[in-house]
């Protein structure tokens, strides 16, 4: 467990290509088997997700993003001391995406700015990596995380297809972005787990579809993640009359069901967002903020936990700032790689 002191949260956008693809589609069913399809958004509890149809990019998802996020937390770009995107979905091999976003504003150039590659744990794993980066350098920090979703036509013609559309009915698009600043009276807790013995439990080689061991994952994340979390509020010293809201990575309705009476959560402490937007990686939480911005618009004390790949988990307890901006943005922009 780590206790950040002076960290706070001024701010979240998240941005989505306006396409939402349903679910249940006849061309879906045909392939899938009607049966099978709607056993699938049974278990999933998706029902449509954000997907890029053309040839937009994740910097262009995070340029919206963070556009809106300067204006609203009125911040000036070359105010800010670190840019950090952590996404699965680079747009190129190098350099980091995070140039092409740097690039995109007057931001400063004595700044820090890299990409991480990590999932599902991203947010709540990139919050902490944040915090500590500030107590050392500079004051304010952008935190862009996500990835995104593309459809392939390409897949109808290989014997992958089917494969490849149980995935593609799970997955969404969504990059956000989250304002941080050094303040002096904000706490922020932590905890950061890994376990590399099952990072073939979740992998992708390059060329080829994303693999996945169903019930390790699922084992995983009632189990020890539950666990971790449970022992996380004790080390704190928090109970459930402590955390207004509950925000985990939406992984699926199946998972997350589980999660919720494994610990006893009351249902309505508990924000989701999958229904509409799928498992969005590790844009999930803060997109979920976003969805839910109605009840979120006073702050709150939230606690955040994602869990994945890696296999990696963490968690953040803190208290959101009222009137903190959250906004759900579509997005279809491209941004030219020569002219911005």
């Amino acid at each position: 467990m780590t206790l950040f002191d002076n960290i706070a949260i001024r701010g979240v956008v998240t941005a989505v290509p306006s396409y939402a693809d349903e679910c249940n589609q006849a061309e879906y069913a045909q392939i899938m088997g009607e049966k099978r399809l709607k056993k699938h958004i049974r278990y999933t509890g998706i029902e449509r997700r954000r997907v890029v149809m053309d040839e937009q990019k994740t910097s262009d998802l995070a340029n919206d993003a963070v556009r809106v996020l300067l204006q609203k937390t009125l911040w000036n770009a070359d105010s800010v001391d670190i840019l950090i995107l952590i996404t699965q979905a680079q747009d190129m091999l190098l350099p980091a995406t995070a140039m092409f976003v740097h690039r995109a504003f007057p931001f400063k150039k004595d700044m820090l700015v890299f990409d991480i590659n990590l999932g599902c744990s991203g947010y709540t794993t990139g919050l902490q990596t944040v915090a500590g980066l500030l107590q050392n350098f500079g004051n304010r920090a952008i935190l862009i995380v996500g990835d995104i979703r593309k459809y392939n036509p390409e897949w109808k013609e290989t014997g992958e297809w089917e494969e490849y559309l149980t995935d593609w009915l799970l997955l969404g698009s969504g990059i956000s972005a989250t304002a941080i600043e050094k303040t002096d009276g904000h706490k922020m807790y932590g905890m950061q787990f890994v376990d590399g013995s099952g990072c073939m439990d979740i992998y992708k080689e390059y060329g080829h579809l994303s693999r996945m061991n169903g019930d390790a994952v699922f084992s995983f994340a009632i189990n020890t993640v539950t666990d971790s979390v449970r022992q996380f509020m004790k080390d704190i010293h928090i109970t459930d009359k402590d955390v207004d809201y509950y925000i985990f990575h939406q992984a699926q309705k199946l998972i997350l069901d589980n999660i919720r009476d494994i610990l006893e959560i009351p249902e309505e402490k508990i924000l989701v967002s999958y229904r509409d937007f799928g498992n969005t990686s590790g844009a999930s939480i803060p997109l979920t903020m976003c969805a839910n911005r109605g009840q979120l618009g006073d702050g709150g004390r939230v606690l955040m936990c994602g869990f994945g790949v890696g296999l990696s988990w963490s968690a953040v307890y803190t208290n959101l700032v009222k009137d903190t901006y959250l906004k759900l943005i579509d997005s279809d922009h491209i941004y030219s790689y020569r002219q911005v």
